[in-house]
């Protein structure tokens, strides 16, 4: 129970204290109750000896002692209870890590501008990602370091070369961006004008720069001038379907060929790239910036029966229109901020895995929050989940073993999502949230800021999600696959620690988000206050143990019992 749930923040030995506490507290309510039944039991006893007295003032004495009695006996146990209560509370604060813990690179502002200013006389090259993430975070931490707002743009200008080349630089700086453009930042000038800058030149060549400044920063002027049309196309596109949806019209029938007309007619955009005008730029959906569409599929609108009624609907691809389809989930009253987060940590991780050489073919769906409709969009991955392969009584491993490539990405993409939710303590991991495409990747979906870092709706939820259809998928546990999915996980995560300052800067850019707290459950979950053999074996007993953990198998038939009676 210690190592599986142990209580977010505190360390074992705290956890096992308060735990004990509670084991007292419960101990004192029984005793206090034993006593009482006890004590009117005396009492009616000594009662029932004296004859001499009338019947009736018997009575009436017996009820009030025994009131008396319970009562006395009662308010010793509440109060005896209230004050363990408070002593579990101060020993819970007393020198906690939240509390005492300083940022993961330096204890305050003085310590940051030493590290900044040991960066400007050294001609080094350094990690560009890491140093605008790094810069990101302290301006957003500390924000007296306004004084120096000249030389951290000149830090800017002479160590950040370029942020086209990384998907994870373009989103640090049009965060960062966002950020300054707040009034309590506005003093940071300078840097605003150097980060502009490289967003600017990294419009010129990348396609996703170019959509994050124009959806995100919501500065069309930074978008590259061939690229602009596009732009322009695609919030046509968008304020076409979210404006049939808000209408209730995308439910059916005659409703499908209406949107299919109206879109034809706004943007051109058919089924037949032949009958597309040649001078019309390409249409990308923002969910998918790869390929380009040429025409939706009525006939592929779906309407979930959910509350939500989330849409889905399927375009065409150019480039292969006859066979490639993208299909994108549309759900209004939320923004999916959390699964954008989410989604864009998981691309951070991707790169720092890559800068070692590790291949750990990560799937990740796509997300594209429309605050204007107050709506998102997600990516559509043609997939199946672990339940519904539970249901058909499919037998992975034959199909795995048949096909080496195929086992080689289900083994890798494992360890790398048991990594990615075990770091970030997401919760809520029923076997509806565990997809798996037709290749062999495996991914989760469906990430709840409320059910992350620690926090999880089910009892006693554990730190590695590991379900025995993984486990079996791979053989066994004694298997080879195995094996080598463990060796992967180990992998993984000392490439997390190796570029664990890159990972809490990236992290601490979602203020609205992710605090201190959050932050202090990544760091231990990292254990990086322990050498790595350490971690090791605590990593290492954790894949020992979760995939015979019995109550999340138990709560995974509850789930899917659930489910199965309310369709």
């Amino acid at each position: 129970l210690f190592k599986v749930s142990p209580l977010a923040g505190l360390t074992l030995t705290r956890t096992v204290a308060l735990y004990a506490i509670c084991m007292v507290l419960v101990v004192i309510l029984l005793v206090s109750f034993i006593i009482v039944v006890l004590e009117q039991r005396r009492l009616s006893s000594v009662l029932e000896e004296t004859a001499n007295v009338d019947q009736s003032t018997t009575d009436h004495q017996s009820k009030k002692t025994r009131k008396r009695a319970s009562f006395r006996v009662a308010m010793v146990g509440l109060v005896f209870s209230f004050l363990i209560v408070i002593w579990a509370f101060w020993l819970s604060s007393l020198n906690s890590p939240v509390r005492n813990r300083p940022p993961f690179r330096h204890a305050d502002a003085e310590g940051w501008v030493e590290y900044l200013r040991q960066l400007t006389e050294d001609n080094t090259p350094v990690d560009e990602g890491g140093l605008l993430a790094s810069i990101a975070s302290a301006v957003i931490t500390y924000p007296e370091l306004d004084v120096f707002d000249q030389e951290l743009a000149r830090v800017l200008e002479e160590k950040i070369k370029s942020i086209a080349d990384s998907e994870s630089k373009v989103y640090t700086a049009c965060l960062f961006v966002r950020q300054l453009n707040g009034t309590q930042y506005g003093r940071y000038k300078h840097v605003h004008a150097a980060l502009k800058k490289l967003l600017r030149e990294a419009s010129q060549s990348s396609l996703y720069a170019c959509f994050m400044a124009y959806w995100y920063v919501e500065d069309e002027y930074m978008v590259k001038e061939e690229w602009r049309d596009t732009m322009v196309r695609q919030r046509r596109l968008v304020d076409i379907i979210m404006g049939l949806i808000a209408d209730g019209r995308l439910k059916g029938g005659d409703d499908r060929l209406l949107m299919k007309a109206a879109i034809i007619e706004e943007i051109k955009l058919v089924d037949d790239p032949k009958l597309t005008a040649p001078h019309l730029p390409p249409t990308y959906l923002p969910t998918n910036l790869r390929t380009p569409i040429t025409g939706v599929i009525p006939e592929s609108t779906y309407v979930f029966k959910s509350a939500a009624k989330p849409v889905k609907l399927a375009f065409r691809s150019l480039y292969d229109y006859e066979k490639d389809t993208q299909a994108v989930i549309i759900k209004s009253g939320e923004l999916g901020e959390s699964d954008w987060m989410v989604s864009a940590v998981i691309k951070l991780m991707e790169e720092i895995w890559g800068r070692d050489g590790g291949d750990f073919a990560i799937r990740r769906y796509s997300v594209f929050p429309v605050k204007q409709y107050n709506a998102v969009w997600l990516e559509f991955v043609p997939s199946r989940t672990f339940q519904s392969i539970v249901d058909e009584d499919v037998n992975l491993y034959d199909d795995f073993k048949r096909d080496d490539a195929k086992m080689k990405r289900f083994v890798k993409s494992c360890a790398a999502y048991s990594v990615i939710t075990y770091v970030l303590g997401i919760g809520d991991r029923h076997l509806d949230n565990l997809m798996l495409t037709d290749d062999g990747t495996f991914f989760h979906i469906d990430f709840d800021i409320k059910f992350m870092f620690g926090r999880d709706p089910k009892p006693m939820p554990p730190p590695l999600k590991i379900s025995w259809e993984m486990v079996e998928g791979m053989g066994g546990l004694e298997s080879e696959a195995y094996r080598e999915f463990k060796c992967y996980t180990l992998k993984a995560l000392m490439g997390l620690r190796t570029h664990a300052g890159l990972l809490l800067d990236f992290l601490s850019l979602h203020r609205s988000m992710i605090g201190q707290v959050e932050l202090d459950f990544v760091r231990d979950r990292l254990a990086l206050d322990k050498d790595d053999d350490t971690a090791w074996y605590i990593l290492l007993n954790l894949l020992d143990e979760s995939p015979h953990a019995i109550i999340p198998r138990m709560l995974d038939w509850i789930h899917s019992l659930a489910q199965f009676m309310r369709h």
